[in-house]
């Protein structure tokens, strides 16, 4: 018998009697995780179609990929340290989130597209 398991009582990590559940809640459980695991993808789907309309250009991509590296090197070559390091490390994240997304918010609330595909519709 397994050591957690006494006489058919089950504990939890504090040793609380707790009861088995049954396999009508344990399929529950997977059903309510299995909703809330669909609405979140329907939201970011949703989020990305009618949202973030790309507005990142090619060559705008390469000059954010290009920083990001630049940042990150100036940190770990130990040029940039202490709070500036890590805020160099933000920024570079950052910049390869939107890059790769194609999708910058500052750019959507100053009016600026560099996406020519866009451009040319």
């Amino acid at each position: 018998m397994n050591s957690h398991t006494q006489q058919g009582i089950y504990y939890d990590f504090f040793f609380n009697n707790i009861t088995k559940p049954t396999y009508i809640q344990s399929f529950n459980l997977l059903n309510q995780a299995t909703t809330q695991i669909v609405s979140s993808i329907q939201i970011i789907i949703h989020f990305k179609l009618y949202v973030m309309k790309s507005n990142i250009g090619s060559n705008d991509k390469l000059i954010r990929l290009a920083l990001a590296i630049l940042l990150i090197v100036l940190f770990y070559k130990e040029i940039l340290t202490g709070a500036l390091g890590i805020a160099a490390l933000v920024v570079a994240l950052l910049l390869t989130v939107t890059s790769l997304v194609n999708f910058c918010p500052l750019y959507r609330i100053l009016g600026i597209n560099t996406d020519k595909k866009k451009e040319i519709k």
